[in-house]
């Protein structure tokens, strides 16, 4: 009765905070086909983290990503840290010889957010299946794709064509543990996977020889704490998009591309399949986060045989 007296006095002051916001943020109802969720978003955490973190002792903040566009405003502004001292360390890999990118030719798939507006997002996923299984056969497996929608992800998955002797896991709503570590285990498997697979998975070796990043993470502009934030940054004289969308997507982009080289003889290669980084202008400042020694290759089997990475 004791432990059942603590969750529901818990969930009576959450359910209570609900109503009675005391930071920039926003509560609100979200329904989609299989569940209903009422929650609140906090957008301004500079002042609360002041309170409960900075202002308590020394602080030390290190991480491969942090630094964006070869600063840290991003990071100092979202978090309200203040530091003293700040450095960006070289990269201890040689990503010159240990990694390349590829970007599919011109055309070869449809803009996402086009597709959407014009109601082609049936031929969007096809092209991008027709793409992620071009780059699977030649890796030989060994794929990791992350994806930023699970509509999107099990719309291309079921649009696949790649051989049986090359399995393709999904990463379903349970069970994400298990998948991974499938994963890491058969060499010539892939993996389709969503957001907690772009930061902190770890799968040094050949099994994980290629990260394909299917779309640039942006957040999605309709939910209600995006609105907000939007009108928080504007009120601040920002541009919502430069300013915090695009710059969250840089650091997604890096993060999800960091799942490739573990360790100092690892090789692979980051695919980039959204067209969006070679159409759009701020693709080439997507392009300037990443390790900048890579060479770039329009063929996947060129460059696949540059990393000598060809079927085993």
């Amino acid at each position: 009765m004791r432990n059942y007296a603590l969750f529901i006095q818990e969930f009576g002051e959450r359910s209570s905070n609900l109503f009675s916001l005391q930071d920039t943020g926003v509560s609100y109802l979200r329904q989609d086909d299989r569940e209903t969720v009422l929650r609140q978003d906090v957008i301004g955490i500079a002042e609360v983290l002041k309170g409960i973190l900075w202002c308590r002792g020394p602080s030390i903040c290190m991480s491969a990503t942090l630094a964006l566009d070869g600063d840290f405003q991003f990071f100092k502004r979202e978090s309200g840290m203040e530091p003293k001292f700040e450095e960006i360390l070289p990269t201890p890999f040689d990503y010159r010889t240990q990694a390349a990118v590829y970007l599919p030719q011109n055309n070869a798939i449809l803009d996402p957010s086009i597709a959407r507006k014009q109601g082609l997002e049936e031929e969007y996923f096809s092209q991008m299946a027709n793409e992620l299984s071009k780059t699977i056969i030649a890796m030989q497996g060994r794929t990791l794709a992350l994806f930023h929608s699970r509509r999107e992800m099990e719309a291309v998955y079921e649009r696949m064509s790649t051989p049986e002797d090359l399995p393709i896991y999904l990463q379903r709503r349970t069970g994400t543990a298990t998948t991974g570590e499938r994963f890491k285990k058969e060499t010539r498997s892939s993996l389709f996977a969503l957001r907690s697979f772009w930061t902190g998975f770890d799968a040094p070796g050949e099994t994980l020889s290629c990260v394909a990043i299917v779309r640039v993470p942006f957040e999605v502009p309709a939910d209600p704490a995006q609105i907000v934030r939007q009108a928080w940054l504007e009120s601040q004289g920002l541009n919502p998009f430069r300013s915090y969308s695009l710059q969250l997507a840089k650091m997604m982009m890096r993060q999800g591309a960091g799942r490739l080289i573990r360790r100092a003889e690892d090789k692979g290669l980051i695919a980039l399949l959204d067209p969006r980084i070679q159409s759009k202008g701020y693709g080439q400042e997507i392009l300037e986060n990443l390790p900048n020694e890579m060479r770039t290759f329009r063929d996947v089997y060129d460059a696949v045989a540059w990393l000598g990475l060809g079927a085993t």
